[in-house]
């Protein structure tokens, strides 16, 4: 065996056991793990730039509508809320509410509507 042939063995078996490694260390999900996938929903960014919104979508649970000011880091967690909409004035927030996941998932399977409610948030006195 040349020099070349030996250094070419010690690598495709050197290849071979971190293959070996790294396929072990692979961890898997379950299909209980999917319904706790998340992802960024609808966003909105006040006129002015102070103020933004950004919704968190979650598979199989409730969403939440994030509003953060970024000067004052005053912050609100609004949930099984979505598509928000800032006021040209910078003042209000409007923003449409649902129903918690597991209810809005019953009436789904009763093929009954879901009913929404807009709210509407003044980002001055926080008064909805």
């Amino acid at each position: 065996m040349t020099k070349h042939s030996i250094i070419f063995f010690y690598l495709c078996l050197f290849c071979l056991f971190t293959s070996g490694v790294i396929a072990q260390s692979k961890k898997y999900l379950s299909p209980d793990e999917y319904g706790k996938w998340q992802s960024l929903g609808a966003t909105a960014i006040s006129p002015n730039g102070e103020w933004v919104a950004y919704q968190i979508t979650v598979q199989e649970d409730n969403d939440t509508l994030f509003v953060i000011n970024k000067q004052t880091q005053t912050r609100y967690k609004l949930e099984f809320a979505s598509s928000p909409e800032f006021s040209k004035d910078n003042q209000w927030l409007a923003y449409r509410i649902g129903l918690p996941f597991k209810e809005a998932e019953k009436l789904r399977e009763q093929t009954k509507p879901i009913e929404y409610k807009m709210v509407l948030l003044n980002l001055v006195s926080v008064k909805k």
